[in-house]
């Protein structure tokens, strides 16, 4: 198994799934399609029962192995009595067994694609995880581990900083996770990849028979997650390493999942499943908060929607007990107060001060890099030519979006042809068409719904670009939300197919959705795995070697900057390593200024003996020439530096074309931050 060792998957699962599925028997209501949404909550409530006990546990300074264990093992024996003794689990057999019998072609036909995506996501070799983001969030975890909760500063680009507390909920599962299978994020990261992986799909299936695409779910989830369209955008373009992304989705769609159920639900069953639904979206929020706000409009939508739809003559009744924007209401303010709550919980900031305006920015471009956008001059490693035509203005979302539909990076938007996006706006139009004239209440529902989501993300898209000029926040929409809006417009596509099928006799439906998710398993599935960087095995034998033969007070200069691969692999402080500051402008200031000196250094090393001492730099990496992300990072800051030339360096190391120079008077820097004993570091 490539993804990670058998035991260590053996083990997350177990850690998640004994406590989770208790949880799903105990909130799932029996007898409403309980199968699936079982199976498909199971992961995510073992994944927010082992993120809500850490959180309490690190705001207590106690997080501890055991700790960790103690409390899984009582959470897992108090659901599963509760499940046990209120006769939820017989129940729930019983309606398993029903339903199976029901339809086994559909749930043979399921099972199979299922067993082939979980092959297809456990071949991923561990190297695909050397990727900038996973890494980052792995050291978060280490440091949370190591201080056993709560951080009073940590390390980045040398400087030490207030921690974030935006991502907070999965920092503390990794340092959960780190507590059971190890450090070494090429050990783990491979295992989470594929829990992850197989757990949104199973979400994004039940996500899609609980809108009333029963039909049509199948094909909606390979298209979503199981395919290799990634440069359209959909979920499956974040599935090529473990990022923040993919534990927000999967939460987030759960989330939405259960608050559908309560929506159509009355009473004690409705208050249940939709108490669930905003654990899970608070969840979420402390873990991608884009994500957990893309699932809470969609919620907010879907209660309109339903609102809206009433039924038509001959469809039933209206249930005089469903208040679906209430139930919404509700369930957003609770899932606000449990994620405000955590996050006071949590010691350190939000990290969103660039939210405040450009002036900020302004300032720094100035001062640092001559009017250039510091994002900008950030996010192109110091070439900002490399962006020529960036149009931050509200026209910039529409040719990003269009050049994104054709796999084209943001470099390229100038030759993107508007006229595509008459494709998918044809595809939706006919869809909400046909749901609204031909659906049943559900589906024209689910059309108002999507329509108005969909129209909301392209509205706030726009609002970003004209009310920001600075890179990371006026191209908010096709960094951030542009997932969101092609997914939902898949979904929303599926619904349209879904009302053509019921026109059909239920046979000849079943048959014709069964064809086309067989189909498009055997056309996109095999397409569906990840591939490691480009020189990946080099990458961490060097990484690797830096660990066992710098010191730990001896700082690590790379050609480019990275996250966390020094801190997470090596157990050693980068030069260029720390957090993405984008919105964080104190911060950027200082990655900028540290940009612009490594960038000078590695111009002429021969005159940068200076450069070295005062930054304490014990070793040097350089990666061979191309502009390919190497090191868990991104492109370099100077084509083939002549390192060499400095006086009183060593090549110490060679893997392939990775070179390891070491300083040979190395001495610390007393007035540099410590390393030895710092979380995270493990040194």
């Amino acid at each position: 198994m490539e993804g990670g060792t058998l035991p260590e998957v053996a083990v997350l699962a177990v850690a998640s799934l004994v406590p989770g599925v208790g949880l799903s028997f105990l909130v799932i209501e029996p007898g409403r399609r309980s199968a699936l949404a079982i199976v498909a909550t199971a992961l995510p409530f073992g994944f927010a029962v082992v993120m809500i006990s850490g959180v309490v546990m690190a705001s207590v300074g106690a997080l501890s192995p055991q700790a960790g264990g103690s409390s899984w093992v009582f959470l897992s024996v108090a659901v599963w009595v509760a499940a046990v003794r209120g006769g939820r689990l017989i129940g729930h057999v019983r309606e398993m067994e029903s339903e199976i019998a029901s339809a086994p072609l559909l749930w043979i036909v399921g099972l199979c694609v299922a067993v082939g995506f979980v092959a297809i996501r456990a071949s991923v070799p561990s190297e695909a995880n050397l990727a900038p983001t996973p890494l980052r969030y792995w050291a978060d975890g280490l440091e949370i581990a190591d201080a056993r909760g709560s951080l009073e500063g940590v390390l980045h680009w040398g400087t030490q900083v207030a921690p974030t507390v935006s991502k907070v909920g999965l920092n503390v599962v990794h340092a959960q996770v780190s507590f059971l299978v190890g450090r070494d994020p090429m050990e783990t990261l491979g295992p989470l990849l594929l829990l992850g992986s197989v757990a949104l799909g199973l979400a994004v299936l039940a996500f899609g028979r609980e809108l009333g695409l029963a039909r049509m779910s199948g094909v909606l989830a390979i298209l979503l997650v199981a395919s290799p369209l990634r440069d359209l955008l959909t979920f499956a373009g974040d599935l090529d390493a473990a990022r923040a992304e993919n534990w927000g989705r999967l939460l987030g769609v759960t989330a939405v999942l259960l608050v559908t159920r309560a929506l159509r639900g009355s009473g004690r069953a409705a208050i249940r499943e939709g108490s669930a639904g905003a654990v899970l979206l608070a969840a979420a929020a402390v873990t991608h908060p884009v994500a957990a706000a893309a699932a809470a409009l969609l919620i907010g939508w879907l209660a309109i929607g339903r609102a809206v739809a009433r039924p038509r003559l001959g469809e039933g009744p209206d249930r005089v007990r469903e208040r679906p924007v209430l139930t919404a209401l509700v369930v957003s303010a609770g899932a606000t107060a449990l994620w405000i709550a955590v996050l006071v919980a949590a010691s350190g900031e939000l990290g969103f001060q660039g939210m405040a305006g450009d002036l900020a920015y302004d300032e720094i471009a100035r001062e640092r890099v001559g009017g250039v956008d510091p994002v900008l001059y950030l996010v192109t490693d110091g070439h900002p030519e490399r962006y020529p035509t960036f149009d931050g203005g509200p026209g910039g979302v529409f040719t990003s979006l269009a050049a994104q539909l054709l796999g084209r990076g943001p470099a390229r938007t100038a030759d993107a042809p508007l006229v595509i996006l008459f494709i998918p706006t044809i595809v939706v139009g006919v869809a909400v068409a046909l749901c609204l004239r031909c659906g049943d209440r559900e589906r024209r529902a689910l059309a108002i719904a999507l329509a108005g989501f969909l129209a909301t993300l392209m509205a706030i898209a726009v609002g970003f670009s004209v009310r920001y000029d600075t890179f990371a926040l006026a191209n908010f929409g096709s960094r951030r939300l542009f997932t969101y809006l092609v997914s939902g417009g898949v979904v929303l596509a599926a619904a349209g197919a879904e009302t053509l099928l019921a026109a059909l006799r239920p046979r000849v439906a079943t048959t014709v959705a069964t064809v086309a998710t067989v189909v498009a398993a055997a056309i996109l599935m095999p397409l569906a795995g990840a591939t490691p960087p480009k020189g990946a095995r080099d990458d961490l034998a060097a990484l690797r070697w830096v660990g066992s033969h710098v010191p730990c007070e001896g700082r690590v200069l790379a050609d480019r900057r990275t996250l966390a691969a020094f801190e997470a692999i090596s157990g050693r402080a980068g030069v260029l390593e720390g957090m993405g500051p984008h919105v964080r402008p104190a911060l950027l200031d200082v990655a900028v200024r540290e940009m612009l000196d490594a960038q000078a250094f590695f111009e002429d090393p021969a005159a940068g003996a200076d450069y070295l001492r005062d930054h304490g730099v014990a070793a040097i990496v350089t990666t061979g020439p191309g502009r390919t992300p190497r090191l868990g990072g991104w492109l370099p800051l100077v084509e083939a530096p002549p390192v060499g030339e400095a006086p009183g360096v060593t090549a110490a190391f060679r893997a392939g074309d990775v070179t390891v120079f070491t300083v040979d008077e190395w001495t610390p820097n007393p007035i540099l931050p410590t390393i030895s004993g710092r979380p995270g570091f493990g040194c």
